[in-house]
């Protein structure tokens, strides 16, 4: 399990204010419209379970169903910004829609 504290840059004894506050900071760095990269949000299975009950718990808000090829969550920040966890990578992402179009059927890919 990685350690959350350590990568928002606090101590195990910070209180709410001060992890929301650290999450924001490092939430608008990496979000892909502050030119930032989405690969920021992926994550490993095992630490997407931690974040999904962690985020269901504090009642946030989802935007989207998940409809893509693996496990992930859309949800709000409390500022109202659109996020999304996902497993994987984009790589495994774009296989998948090779497999599966869908709304991808028109879609020409270049190899």
């Amino acid at each position: 399990m990685k350690d959350y504290y350590r990568i928002l840059g606090l101590g195990i004894d910070a209180e709410h204010e001060e992890i929301k506050a650290a999450y924001r900071i490092l939430a608008q760095r990496y979000h892909p419209d502050k030119g930032g990269h989405h690969r920021e949000f992926l994550l490993i299975q095992e630490d997407y379970g931690y974040w999904y009950e962690k985020l269901c718990a504090a009642n946030c808000t989802l935007f989207k169903e998940n409809n893509s090829e693996g496990d992930s969550l859309y949800f709000l920040d409390p500022d109202g910004h659109k996020l999304e966890l996902h497993i994987g990578n984009w790589q495994s992402r774009l296989i998948a829609k090779r497999q599966n179009q869908g709304s991808w059927r028109d879609v020409e890919f270049f190899d």
